[in-house]
């Protein structure tokens, strides 16, 4: 095992596989379910030629200095899981000392900048679910001059946001040690979100604002009152109350 990621010993995690490049994490992680490996195996890249975030946008990652892994898992269901992995990040962040507000349903923020991001996806065979992989990708050591012109407003690193170089193997040791305990937790629970309700909404960016939700062609627009046990995202309008599973959520022009 590559020295900068040999303190992954960590309860629930069964398998390491460390890649200089691969294609996308979350693809390899799919095969290897197919394969047969098991629950917890992580795959770790320090390159991905085709990795992505939500609604197949690229994601941007810097060789060397970012932080791209998957982790795949059999979980009954997956909702609520990127809640759950986001949470366990902003655990680990904080941990190190920042200040973590977390974006529903997938985005780790530190002030108004985005620092990471979570990319939850599910494999089937036939209509039974084979396995749900977890991306995660989170801006460790890069500098504003890594960032394209385009992201340098809206994205950050933890480099940026302290002025201090991290580890990033340290970076993945404590997410995935707060991970763990909390998902066998949750997959007891048969995938029921609300024991962490409470501390996800304490660092909820959209908590008592004007939001917009977009997916396909629909808009929702309200006040975000909260999440559910399920994961979605309350939002109290002229409707009364709307509950949205999925979805891009974004402050609306008055909140900004």
């Amino acid at each position: 095992m590559s020295r900068r990621w040999k303190k992954m010993e960590v309860p629930g995690l069964e398998k390491v596989l460390i890649y200089e490049t691969v294609g996308s994490t979350n693809d390899e992680a799919k095969l290897l379910a197919r394969e047969g490996y098991p629950e917890g195996t992580l795959v770790i890249a320090e390159e991905q030629t085709k990795g992505r975030g939500r609604k197949g946008r690229d994601w941007f990652s810097v060789p060397g200095k970012s932080l791209t892994f998957s982790l795949l898992l059999r979980p009954p269901r997956s909702t609520s899981l990127a809640l759950l992995c986001a949470l366990s990040c902003a655990w680990a962040l904080e941990e190190k000392g920042f200040h973590v507000l977390l974006r529903w349903p997938n985005d780790i923020l530190l002030g108004d900048k985005k620092v990471g991001g979570i990319l939850v996806e599910s494999s089937f065979s036939g209509d039974e679910l084979l396995c749900v992989v977890v991306g995660v990708g989170i801006n460790v050591n890069e500098t504003r001059e890594d960032f394209p012109p385009s992201l340098r407003e809206s994205a950050t690193s933890l480099f940026l946001a302290s002025s201090c170089m991290w580890q990033r193997g340290e970076i993945l040791r404590s997410f995935l040690s707060f991970f763990f305990p909390v998902y066998f937790a949750w997959k007891e629970r048969g995938g029921d979100f609300s024991p962490w309700i409470e501390d996800y909404e304490k660092r909820s960016s959209l908590l008592g604002k004007e939001v917009v939700v977009r997916w396909g062609e629909k808009t929702v627009r309200g006040v975000a009152r909260g999440v559910k046990e399920d994961g979605s995202l309350v939002l109290a309008n002229f409707e009364g109350e709307t509950l949205v599973s999925w979805g891009e959520a974004t402050l609306h022009e008055g909140e900004r």
